[in-house]
């Protein structure tokens, strides 16, 4: 891993949280956010570790944040679909 790279930290933390590491992999995260704010793919990521914990509010503070940071990415394309799905699954 590059120091710094905050797409092959995010990558990481992915595959971690896939094994069932989640502690580890929203450390990673929270530490992506705190030196690169801007860092989108770690909202996104930390969107779905909230999503599956059932922190469903979070998870939409999360996917929202990656909207106003990338609009144009396809991680923004993909938090809003997933918004409206926890929206109308939560009742907001």
């Amino acid at each position: 891993m590059s120091p710094g790279d905050s797409i092959a930290t995010c990558r990481l933390a992915s595959s971690l949280y896939a094994e069932g590491k989640q502690t580890q992999a929203v450390d990673l995260l929270r530490g992506v956010i705190r030196e690169r704010p801007r860092a989108h793919c770690a909202y996104f990521t930390m969107g779905i570790a909230f999503a599956d914990a059932g922190i469903y509010r979070e998870a939409i503070k999360m996917w929202s944040k990656v909207i106003e940071i990338a609009p144009e990415s396809p991680e923004a394309a993909s938090a809003k679909e997933s918004i409206d799905v926890l929206k109308k699954f939560v009742g907001m």
